[in-house]
């Protein structure tokens, strides 16, 4: 839902294995206080937002097990990521991720 973008101050989103389906927005960059967001394990679909290059507080992202394309922003490369694990593995991997610390085949 929409409205999960205005919960600015939050740390930390964890709605890993529950089928969520739908896409991540733009608005996603207006979390800039997160460290940690786990979405693996859904049904989501379309690009990794390039704003996802705002959440300069983020040490964990976990995107992987999604239908997810496209590329994730390499700012988040020089954020001090302790993980960044995403689709990015394999012949045809579904997301392009230079700064990924793993990198699943979906």
């Amino acid at each position: 839902p929409s409205y999960i973008y205005s919960f600015t101050n939050m740390l930390q989103f964890d709605m890993n294995d529950n089928a969520l389906t739908g896409s991540l927005q733009s608005e996603i960059g207006d979390l800039t206080n997160l460290i940690y967001f786990q979405l693996d394990h859904n049904k989501f679909s379309g690009p990794l937002p390039s704003e996802l290059g705002n959440l300069v507080n983020l040490r964990v992202g976990v995107f992987s097990f999604n239908e997810f394309t496209g590329t994730i922003n390499p700012v988040l490369a020089s954020n001090n990521m302790s993980t960044l694990i995403s689709d990015c593995g394999g012949p045809n991997p579904q997301v392009e991720c230079t700064a990924c610390t793993s990198c699943n085949i979906d």
